[in-house]
């Protein structure tokens, strides 16, 4: 959750009453930064994704240094020279215990029993679609596919041929990906996949249809940058935007924001770094701190307003002009 080394968090505590919004501080931690001195420190401070596989270990994704591992027993990193990559953006488990990494020069498996990586984009060189490009995010889902955004659209491996089936934007088809790139992948409860772009809004895909459902501002979100999705137990999707958090309603279509004004420390919500923990709360990174909340907690204004006329008579314009307790003040013309 943080750009620069990797915060470990112990401990909590409430931070008091905050609008709507309630908040929950972390109290102690301890950061590990970037030493060039040493050589089981991380080789640098950018960090852009932290994963915990199923063995307990914590990898993390680097910025320029590709991928490291933290070795709970020596306390240190250990740096993965073989990715063949700089860039460490996204990485994920599959099943069958395979550690996979998106990175700035395609898709790489790493195989923990034998300490190799497995390069598709040098492996697999006659695919008709080109596995080399970068990775913006990859996902694998409930049925153990891996699925990658990308800069020019939605890929998903095919584990017989080891090549990649791309979902593209086609202008003249309505149900097809929309336009932009694909910045983060995320599964809901149904098995629908939620595609956040990094500039046109959510695609909604179902991969049983093969139908893409597109979702923007103009239906009520937030804003169109998408950052990080995530689902709460009610089955309520919330959605980090680049001018706030949104949370959507799928049954209804209903959304409902939340800025700075109702408790968030910052409106930036665009990067990938949103969970559910255990306990059903969800944590968001902001621009300005970490986020971490129960959904549930969060009380609605069910209040209608009361409505007072400010002139007992029309005025020579023809205008009326209505106050509410709430502070809205609008102008009414006859």
């Amino acid at each position: 959750f943080v750009y620069f080394g990797i915060f470990v968090f112990c401990g909590d505590g409430d931070t008091g009453d905050v609008p709507r919004v309630a908040l929950r501080q972390r109290k102690r931690g301890t950061r590990d930064r970037g030493d060039a001195n040493r050589p089981d420190s991380l080789p640098a401070d950018p960090v852009l994704t932290v994963f915990e596989d199923s063995q307990g270990e914590i990898w993390a994704g680097m910025w320029q240094w590709g991928l490291s591992r933290f070795d709970k027993s020596s306390q240190g990193f250990i740096r993965y020279p073989g990715l063949g990559a700089k860039v460490g953006r996204s990485i994920d488990e599959s099943s069958t215990g395979y550690l996979w990494v998106g990175t700035d020069k395609g898709v790489k498996r790493y195989d923990r029993r034998t300490d190799t990586f497995y390069n598709y984009a040098e492996q697999k060189k006659n695919c008709a679609v080109d596995s080399s490009l970068g990775v913006n995010h990859l996902f694998i889902d409930s049925s153990d596919k891996l699925w990658v955004g990308r800069n020019d659209g939605l890929a998903v491996l095919d584990e017989e041929s080891g090549c990649l089936e791309l979902y593209a934007h086609d202008a003249q088809n309505p149900d097809s990906l929309g336009s932009g790139y694909v910045w983060v992948i995320y599964e809901d409860s149904q098995g629908l996949l939620w595609l956040g772009m990094g500039a046109t809004g959510i695609n909604v895909f179902d991969r049983k249809t093969k139908k893409f459902k597109l979702i923007t501002a103009e239906d009520g979100l937030a804003d169109d940058s998408i950052g990080c999705i995530v689902e709460d137990d009610e089955g309520m999707m919330w959605i980090g935007t680049g001018r706030g958090l949104s949370r959507y309603a799928p049954k209804t279509g209903a959304f409902v924001n939340y800025t700075v004004e109702h408790g968030l420390p910052g409106n930036l919500l665009k990067r990938q770094n949103c969970a559910k923990l255990a306990s059903g709360e969800l944590v968001f990174g902001t621009s300005n701190g970490l986020t971490i909340f129960n959904p549930q907690s969060i009380a609605e204004n069910q209040t209608i307003p009361v409505v007072s006329y400010t002139h007992p008579t029309l005025p020579t314009n023809n205008s009326v002009y209505i106050l509410m307790a709430a502070g809205l003040r609008k102008q009414l013309y006859i």
